[in-house]
């Protein structure tokens, strides 16, 4: 086995606890603080003939990237014809790697369909395992049907993932619509166990005190240790939630965020365009992310996008009884942000990924959602050109797929790994 040492570099600043870089022209829909003390992004690259590619990229505790996965769409030059998409949806770490959501579109002159699956890279961003959703019903022919993956969480010994099954059975609307929820060793990708289910749709799958799993989305499904359903319950949406500490949930979506206790009653209710004084039709589809943090005291941290005299990322830290304890935005005017994942950092902070003006963006606040500039910082230099690509071994390469070097006159070193 070879060892291959690779020094890369990257531009960076640093302010203390906080910081706001952006990267590629798409959008960031999930981060993880990683055991080194950097951070990994799952999103989207998206490009001007309609295809979209995912992307994972891993960055150090400034923020400077450090390498690339991509997967990379495709679109004829017929416009009548195919376009392949593939899009990020949430990313983990485990002591193999980073595992990802992945979901794969296409769509033609008289069908369409769509696929998902779970994937690995190490900890340089090599491809390594893939796991696939389980197998459903045959589609209408001149139809189609469509899986999405979405949120992925990690157990004691195994990851779970949670997405959706949509086909059409017959030649007419509407479509048939499941969730499954897939139980998958991260070692090998080997599914231990799968389970679907009849509901519109799963957004996010968390682990509840009894050991079990909630699944949110269109409606709540509650499952125990095995996926096996307990109950559900299609009166309540969500984007987001989680069980609090006193065995009660808080469920976010795109109206509003709720507190409810062990008994599904309402604790506390709070409408965004009352948070936010907007009027409710400037409400979209990104106001709730798709993620809750609560704090060790009790209090509730989420972010999301409102439209305000510009599209604004907003980080707003409830308390236990529904009053706003602190609230930050970010963007806005001439700097228009989407907010689609929060994570709690070791230093008692926060980082935020989305997007800043189409970029993906990485925003890493305090304790109190401050970054203690104004600045946003583009990582890598907007003003560098490209010299030339090498591969591993230093060797010219002009393929577009697998390990490759992009060498910059700045005297920066990007890691690219295409997949095509």
């Amino acid at each position: 086995m070879k060892n291959i040492l690779l020094l890369l570099l990257f531009p960076f600043l640093s302010f203390g606890q906080g910081w706001v870089q952006t990267y590629e022209s798409g959008i960031g829909n999930s981060v993880k603080e990683t055991s080194d003390g950097g951070f990994i992004i799952a999103g989207n690259l998206g490009f001007f003939d309609g295809s979209v590619s995912s992307i994972l990229i891993k960055v150090d505790s400034n923020g400077g990237e450090e390498w690339s996965n991509i997967e990379e769409g495709q679109s004829s030059d017929d416009p009548c014809c195919w376009t392949q998409s593939y899009r990020s949806q949430s990313v983990i770490e485990t002591n193999s790697g980073y595992i990802s959501t992945t979901n794969s579109s296409w769509s033609g002159f008289d069908s369409w369909g769509g696929g998902s699956y779970v994937r690995q890279v190490d900890f340089l961003g090599e491809n390594g395992w893939v796991a696939y959703s389980p197998s459903g019903y045959e589609p209408w022919p001149g139809g189609g049907n469509s899986y999405t993956s979405h949120s992925i969480l990690t157990t004691n010994n195994d990851c779970v993932s949670v997405g959706s099954y949509a086909t059409m059975l017959e030649a007419q609307w509407p479509l048939v619509s499941f969730v499954f929820l897939q139980n998958i060793n991260p070692n090998n990708g080997l599914i231990n166990w799968s389970q679907t289910y009849e509901n519109l749709g799963g957004e996010m799958v968390a682990q509840t005190i009894d050991g079990g799993y909630i699944i949110a989305g269109a409606g709540l499904i509650k499952t125990d240790a095995a996926g096996n359903e307990e109950w559900s319950n299609n009166d309540i949406s969500a984007k987001a939630i989680k069980q609090t500490n006193d065995g009660g949930f808080v469920v976010s979506n795109n109206e509003n965020i709720t507190k409810f206790d062990l008994n599904w009653n309402i604790e506390w209710e709070k409408d965004w365009n009352n948070i936010f004084n907007i009027p409710i039709n400037q409400l979209n589809g990104h106001t709730s992310s798709n993620n809750i943090i609560i704090t060790d005291d009790n209090n509730y941290v989420t972010t999301g996008t409102i439209n305000n005299n510009g599209q604004y990322i907003y980080l707003i830290c409830f308390d236990s009884d529904g009053s706003v304890d602190w609230m930050q935005t970010f963007g806005g005017f001439n700097l228009s942000g989407i907010g689609n994942d929060v994570q709690k950092t070791i230093d008692g902070g926060y980082v935020i990924t989305g997007s800043l003006n189409d970029s993906i963006c990485l925003i890493k606040t305090d304790s109190e959602g401050n970054i203690n500039t104004t600045s946003i910082i583009e990582t890598p230099s907007i003003n560098k050109t490209l010299i030339t690509t090498v591969d591993i071994l230093g060797r010219e390469t002009n393929n577009n797929e697998g390990l490759q070097l992009h060498i910059y006159n700045d005297g920066t070193v990007e890691k690219k790994y295409l997949i095509k």
